[in-house]
């Protein structure tokens, strides 16, 4: 199976904004969960290593495997310190992006996982690219629908609006 992705059609340039994406369904295969930035086209995966990859020009992914990923056009970087806990069916992963300073932060049910640079100023969308067949993943990008979890304060959900 190739992998299925989708990205949010709505990018934003600033802001500090939450999401939360719920693993319905991962029977095996991967899985990527994080952000892409709107100034390139979507690329076919680019392996670095044996059983690593990462799909996305311009992006930063939490891998259902627990890498976090960060790939400019040139360079794909596995984001060195502690690795995060691997994404199971049932989990509830949170993106707290801060396009005012840079900043990504993954969250896996609650738990800071890891924090990574990201540039600010750019279009950036969010997306979710499943890897095997029954994967399923629900993505809450509003405040309509009640969070699970509680973003710190400054935090909207990503149309902007206060949770």
């Amino acid at each position: 199976m190739s992998f299925m992705t989708v990205r949010t059609t709505t990018a934003y340039l600033a802001g500090k904004r939450y999401v939360e994406f719920t693993v319905d369904n991962k029977p095996s295969g991967e899985l990527y969960l994080g952000v892409d930035q709107g100034v390139n086209n979507y690329v076919s995966p680019r392996s670095i290593g044996p059983g690593e990859n990462t799909l996305y020009s311009d992006s930063a992914s939490y891998k259902s495997d627990g890498k976090i990923f960060s790939r400019t056009a040139s360079l794909i970087t596995v984001i060195a310190g502690l690795p995060a806990e691997v994404i199971e069916a049932g989990d509830i992963v949170s993106l707290l992006v801060d396009l005012d300073i840079g900043e990504i932060i993954f969250w896996k049910n609650g738990i800071p996982q890891q924090t990574i640079d990201y540039p600010s100023g750019v279009d950036t969308h969010i997306l979710t690219s499943l890897g095997a067949e029954g994967q399923q993943v629900t993505a809450n990008l509003s405040q309509d629908v009640a969070f699970t979890y509680t973003a710190p304060v400054g935090y909207t959900d990503w149309a902007g609006n206060a949770i």
